[in-house]
């Protein structure tokens, strides 16, 4: 019995080494995988034995090696865009095999477009679109169209750049998108993309807000895709008004601006103590120059003299109506803005007309004009820039206002004419800055 059972257990050993020795006898099969078309090589093609799902790639060269064994009949090649194909393989008969794959070639069964917009009241697929409409518009006491954003919208951020006349909101829709490029969005008038290069001359500042319709916001990113990297910073569709409604109407609006923080300075006597008991602790001097004149110079609030009251006009007349299938829309408007400070206003013009009809359902015709003429008033200075306000904090209360006149400087030295020294009051001498700009649109 026991000669049995070792009998079977040497002939099971014996299978099993059979078995092994079947397994490990393997050979290697090479190649290259090329376009049948174009004949240039293929890099990263799956080559996958199909019984043991092992593989490999082809290389930079378009080359490949496998070890297959006895088992192994379908050699599986397969790449993006190729069809795949399985050749039947009789292992250790051939070392050499090179494929040709075929490009695929299949029709486009359905294509969404993510960037089609419809709109169901102000949801955009769900998602609630920001805008603001004319009876909002109307409301606001603006007369630049950069400022209708301003505080409206959540997501975006509105601040004006220097408050002179005529100064356009600075927009930012999500934040500041980037450091170098511009962070301006894009803004589209009636379908129409205005040029961002220069938008307090040239793009929405010109746009009378009387003629506005409805303005929309659009921040992600299946909205703006339509406008492709120029709808990266976000978009600003503004719609005007195209008539329709018989009406005639006539506004006049009038305001005043004034500088409501005047900051709590020094008079001149003030002045004058305080450096006279500065002056009299140094080592050189007790005293301060010339005291005997000191007495006899002004007490001037540089700020006073500066700043005055500003004022804000506005005239607007605007008719539309509708005869047959006809609608038409007229509008003009002129906009008159001086500053608080000296020779710095902002006159605008514009006139727009508007003509549609339509034909049938399916079909309308819409022609516009829009022209506008802006005139920038400012007074810039010639060696500091624009400093009338920083000069009218700065400088001494004592110095007389006539800027040929000789002065004291800020040591209260008796001091000759220097461009850096001049009064405050020599601004309003110099030079105006005047930008005047027209345009002239048909849509």
């Amino acid at each position: 019995m026991a000669s049995k059972i070792y009998l079977l257990s040497l002939l099971c050993f014996t299978l099993i080494g059979f078995v092994l020795a079947q397994e490990n006898h393997s050979c290697l099969i090479h190649g290259t995988v090329r376009d049948s078309s174009s004949g240039e090589i293929l890099i990263g093609v799956n080559v996958i034995l199909k019984s043991s799902g092992k593989g490999t790639v082809t290389d930079g060269y378009g080359k490949y090696s496998i070890p297959v064994s006895v088992n192994d009949s379908i050699l599986q090649f397969s790449y993006i865009g190729f069809q795949s194909r399985e050749i039947p393989i009789v292992p250790c008969e051939i070392s050499i095999l090179d494929v040709n794959l075929r490009l695929t070639v299949a029709p486009i069964g359905e294509v969404q477009i993510t960037a089609q917009r419809k709109f169901f009241g102000n949801m955009e697929y769900g998602r609630e679109i920001p805008s603001i409409d004319a009876d909002v518009i109307e409301r606001q006491n603006v007369n630049n169209a950069s400022d209708i954003l301003h505080a409206r919208l959540a997501g975006v951020w509105a601040t004006k750049t220097s408050g002179a006349p005529g100064d356009h909101q600075k927009i930012r829709i999500r934040g500041q998108n980037s450091f170098f490029s511009s962070a301006e969005p894009l803004y589209i008038v009636d379908g129409v993309p205005v040029p961002i290069v220069n938008l307090s001359s040239l793009g929405i500042a010109d746009l009378n807000i009387h003629d506005i319709e409805n303005v929309t916001v659009l921040k992600d990113a299946s909205s703006t895709a339509l406008y492709g990297f120029q709808g990266g910073n976000g978009v600003v569709l503004i719609d005007t008004k195209r008539g329709g409604t018989n009406e005639i109407s006539f506004s006049v609006k009038t305001g005043v601006q004034w500088f409501n923080q005047y900051y709590d300075l020094l008079s001149a006597a003030e002045q004058i103590e305080a450096l006279d008991s500065a002056y009299s602790k140094m080592l050189f001097s007790a005293h301060i120059y010339y005291p005997q004149i000191t007495d006899t110079l002004c007490n001037r609030d540089w700020q006073d003299f500066i700043f005055s009251p500003g004022q804000i006009q506005e005239y607007q007349l605007s008719g539309s109506g509708s005869f047959k299938r006809f609608k038409y829309y007229l509008s003009g408007n002129y906009t008159d803005h001086k500053g608080i400070t000296p020779q710095s206003a902002y006159e605008r013009y514009t006139f727009t007309a508007r003509l549609g009809k339509n034909f049938g359902r399916r079909l309308a015709v819409d022609l516009g004009y829009r022209g506008s003429y802006q005139l920038n008033r400012n007074n810039q200075d010639e060696y500091h820039g624009n400093r009338m306000i920083f000069e009218s904090i700065m400088k001494s209360p004592c110095m007389e206002c006539t800027p040929d006149s000789l002065f004291y400087d800020k040591f209260y030295n008796l001091y000759f004419r220097c461009l850096q020294y001049y009064t405050p009051a020599r601004n309003l001498e110099l030079p105006q800055e005047i930008i005047e700009n027209n345009r002239h649109e048909l849509s």
